[in-house]
């Protein structure tokens, strides 16, 4: 019914790119060939730091983005999202399922990026936080 063409990464005005710091806004562009007519389908992501580990999804559904087709036709879909990861090598996983969660297209690891930055935080998530401090 579907079927993931293409993917990269970019800063939303930019070429592609597989490079980021944190906080720099990235935008995964994905194609998908739909394939019947009135095809009903959500469009998932999966981040994983070079463990494994999940770091974070969502999908087109979850998102509030339901995408109906009527194909044949291809699909472009774009997903803008802030760097809010520390330093580090992370895969991303797409995926395309029918609105129950079936499986349509499931490319793990589909994409690499890497995420550079000065500071030495610890895990794969900046906090973004602020300290604050006073003398008492």
């Amino acid at each position: 019914r579907t079927q993931i063409l293409s993917a990269h990464l970019h800063h939303p005005e930019g070429p592609a790119r597989t490079q980021f710091e944190i906080n720099d806004p990235i935008t995964l562009t994905a194609e998908v060939k739909v394939e019947y007519p009135n095809t009903q389908f959500q469009f998932g992501l999966l981040i994983r730091n070079r463990q494994g580990i999940d770091i974070a999804g969502t999908n087109s559904q979850i998102e509030n983005c339901p995408i109906t087709v009527d194909g044949p036709a291809t699909v472009n879909i774009s997903f803008t999202f802030p760097c809010h990861f520390t330093r580090g090598d992370y895969t991303i996983t797409l995926a395309t399922q029918d609105p129950d969660g079936t499986r349509q297209d499931w490319r793990d690891d589909f994409l690499e990026f890497r995420v550079d930055d000065r500071r030495d935080y610890a895990g794969s998530t900046w906090l973004n936080g602020n300290f604050e401090w006073t003398i008492r």
